[in-house]
């Protein structure tokens, strides 16, 4: 959140901007800044290079507001590619109010091979058809497919967190792999292995609707800000890091609305490190005890492991975002973060 202050008429600003050095896993330049309406700080530099949160209950203002309706497009050192588990993360500003209830302002995210067609990941809104109150949250879990759910508890500069984590930096991660049958994905317009640009654009709250139409309200409205505000992006999985044998996490639901969490690697289930299981649930530690509380072993093969829910997480109305890592006997490490569908 950044509150609104003065600040010229609105502009729309195609800035080609020379890059600065910054290490090659985060942003490395803003390709282009279409500054949306109202008040906010409009710097782009503020968006490269890693995030700076300040945990869960402030938000941080070294940010690029977008403006209501906004967007910025960013380019990277390396290109991002569709590896294993989430490839991205994108980091906002939002903070908690009260425990686990997060004060959003989201954006759709968009990317592109050539800066030129862009794909957008598919979005939904789980909150209330009604707008929010001034100041307004919503439970973690309440938007999937948009950044600026979740606080960003990693820091470059005080060496707090861990921004290449998404099990535990906050922030929203994203998975190359749930594009892969967009009509531009499957034409071959937009490369998933060869990832050039990320887009962020502003939701407007109230008008602009997620993948299947239902109308998106987020905490702007009566809080006197003005758009998201973006720290970072993250990149996980880029053509600089690619090596084969990484391990795969991954969360999916079956027929019956049981949620399956899948460890594998391609070298056989032994090369995974069970030691270096990771996970969180809102962004606080899940370990191993409440693996074993709420799933249990459903399946087993030559390659990995499965654990299902041991009761159904859809039609329960249950909100929330799980994060999981493990690592490979390598050291290879695979992430992947879901919204619980409620």
């Amino acid at each position: 959140m950044v509150l609104r202050l003065p600040a010229g008429a609105a502009l729309v600003a195609l800035l080609l901007v020379l890059s600065v050095p910054v290490p090659a896993q985060y942003a490395s330049y803003v390709a282009a800044f279409n500054q949306g309406a109202g008040g906010g700080i409009f710097v782009t530099s503020n968006i490269l290079g890693g995030p700076t949160g300040l945990g869960f209950i402030s938000g941080s203002l070294d940010v690029l507001t977008l403006g209501e309706g906004g967007s910025v497009t960013l380019g990277f050192g390396s290109p991002i590619r569709d590896g294993q588990g989430v490839d991205f993360t994108v980091f906002e500003n939002g903070f908690e109010y009260p425990s686990q209830w997060v004060f959003s302002e989201v954006a759709y995210v968009e990317v592109s091979t050539n800066g030129l067609d862009f794909v957008r990941f598919p979005s939904r809104y789980l909150g209330p058809a009604t707008s929010l109150p001034a100041f307004g949250t919503l439970p973690m879990g309440s938007y999937a497919g948009l950044a600026g759910s979740l606080p960003v508890l990693a820091n470059v500069v005080t060496g707090i967190g861990l921004p290449l984590n998404p099990v535990f930096s906050g922030g929203d991660a994203f998975d190359l792999e749930d594009l892969a049958f967009e009509p531009l994905v499957l034409s071959g317009q937009v490369d998933l292995q060869n990832v050039n640009f990320v887009r962020l654009v502003d939701v407007v709250a109230g008008l602009d609707q997620d993948s299947g139409g239902t109308v998106i309200e987020d905490s702007h409205n009566g809080s006197g800000a003005d758009g998201a505000d973006f720290d970072a992006v993250a990149v996980l999985n880029s053509a600089a890091n690619a090596a084969p044998g990484q391990p795969r996490v991954s969360f999916t639901v079956d027929a019956l609305g049981y949620l399956i969490l899948r460890f594998e690697d391609p070298n056989g289930i032994g090369d995974l490190d069970p030691l270096s299981f990771m996970g969180s649930f809102n962004l606080r530690n899940f370990g191993p005890q409440e693996l074993d509380l709420y799933y249990e072993v459903w399946s087993l093969d030559a390659l990995g492991i499965d654990f299902r829910t041991r009761f159904p997480v859809v039609g329960t109305g249950l909100h929330g975002v799980a994060g999981v890592g493990i690592a490979d006997l390598s050291g290879q490490v695979s992430y992947d973060q879901f919204v619980l569908p409620g």
